[in-house]
């Protein structure tokens, strides 16, 4: 997908605005399967390898976020480095509850947080809700630029594999969150031949 990242951006900036959020694009190895039973397996062992977080450490660094990142000084140089912060995002869940979703059900999805239509999520009070007709823009965009790279299927992943950001505060900040318990967490696959692209959605306020 790193050849249609305008899309994918366009859409991630959206999601930033409609629901609060620091959005995250992940692309993960997976094995030549599209049964949600092994996908699940493929995503645990990358949880339990690091290679998830890694993975979202790049595309913090890509956004320039600072979540999993910092600067830091070391001895001996005149610049601050950029480094990972130290911990992990995955709460140690070993089983993923996931479920495949049709084309336009993906659509309904990201066309309910868009626009705050609150069929599935609550409404974000401190987001800007788009409108009807730039939402559905953005997402054919979005869902053109997928069928680019090739045949995939959407599955929809249940949002409480990942530390929240309270698990972050009451933990002195040793541990690092993601999801923010606040109805507009969103984990959705996008499963093609040998890879999974997932968009992470952590929306709160």
């Amino acid at each position: 997908m790193e050849e249609n990242r305008k899309e994918v951006d366009r859409l991630i900036d959206a999601l930033d605005k409609s629901a609060n959020a620091n959005t995250y694009w992940l692309t993960l190895p997976i094995s030549d399967s599209i049964d949600t039973r092994k996908l699940g397996r493929d995503l645990i062992n990358l949880l339990e390898l690091g290679d998830f977080h890694n993975e979202m450490v790049r595309e913090d660094i890509y956004r320039e976020l600072g979540d999993y990142t910092e600067y830091v000084f070391t001895e001996g140089m005149d610049e601050p480095i950029l480094k990972p912060k130290p911990g992990n995002v995955w709460n140690g869940k070993e089983v993923l509850k996931m479920s495949s979703l049709a084309k336009i059900e993906a659509k309904n999805l990201l066309n309910d947080i868009l626009t705050n239509g609150q069929k599935y999520f609550s409404k974000s009070s401190l987001g800007t809700a788009l409108d009807q007709e730039e939402a559905s823009k953005i997402i054919d965009a979005f869902f053109t630029s997928l069928d680019r790279v090739g045949t995939w299927i959407a599955v929809n992943i249940k949002p409480n594999f990942l530390n929240t950001t309270e698990d972050y505060e009451n933990s002195n900040h040793t541990i690092l969150g993601y999801f923010e318990n606040s109805q507009r967490d969103f984990a959705l696959g996008f499963v093609f031949k040998n890879h999974m692209n997932i968009l992470l959605v952590n929306g709160y306020g």
